[in-house]
């Protein structure tokens, strides 16, 4: 079965069990603290999860424990998963339900891309305008990219705002061809 489609259902039945905004708060607040950890310390998660030699009964310890300081709001849908022997697609199952539970909420992702990290009070101006430009919650992340030289981009859903140093030399030598 395709992979993509297994964590889909996973991600929807969740979502749907949440009775409450609260228990959905908490869920969502929980998937994106558990996606963080696969993330900064993912690889040698999937390779212990992968690995023949460590038994599934270990892997499905480590997993719960995991799940149990991190997100335990998920506990329930990861026990369901290991039962299923599903715990490969436990990371992209959160990345869906939280793309699903941002969906339903009308909740929109921003980053900003900047050469020097923000000062708090201009993330702070900066996640306002884009608030009253889109009419709704944003949630912003932040980017260090020293290649942009100076300046900053802004990308919300498939939307981008170039006004980086980078950005402007790009256009003027395309431009000059």
């Amino acid at each position: 079965m395709n992979e993509g489609m297994i964590s889909s259902r996973y991600a929807q039945a969740l979502l749907l069990t949440l009775q409450t905004d609260a228990a959905g708060e908490l869920a969502y607040a929980d998937a994106k603290r558990m996606l963080e950890v696969y993330e900064t310390s993912g690889h040698q998660i999937n390779v212990a999860l992968q690995s023949e030699i460590v038994p599934r009964a270990q892997k499905e310890s480590f997993l719960r424990a995991l799940f149990e300081k991190f997100g335990s709001s998920l506990l329930p849908l990861v026990n369901l998963m290991l039962t299923r022997h599903r715990a490969t697609y436990i990371p992209r199952t959160l990345r869906v339900f939280i793309s699903l539970y941002r969906l339903s909420k009308g909740i929109r992702e921003a980053q900003i891309t900047t050469a020097v990290p923000l000062l708090s009070g201009q993330k702070e101006k900066l996640l306002a305008f884009l608030q009253q430009q889109f009419g709704g919650q944003v949630e912003l992340s932040e980017k260090v990219d020293p290649g942009l030289i100076g300046g900053f981009q802004v990308e919300v859903s498939d939307r981008l705002l170039d006004r980086s140093v980078r950005g402007e030399l790009l256009a003027a030598m395309g431009a000059m061809v």
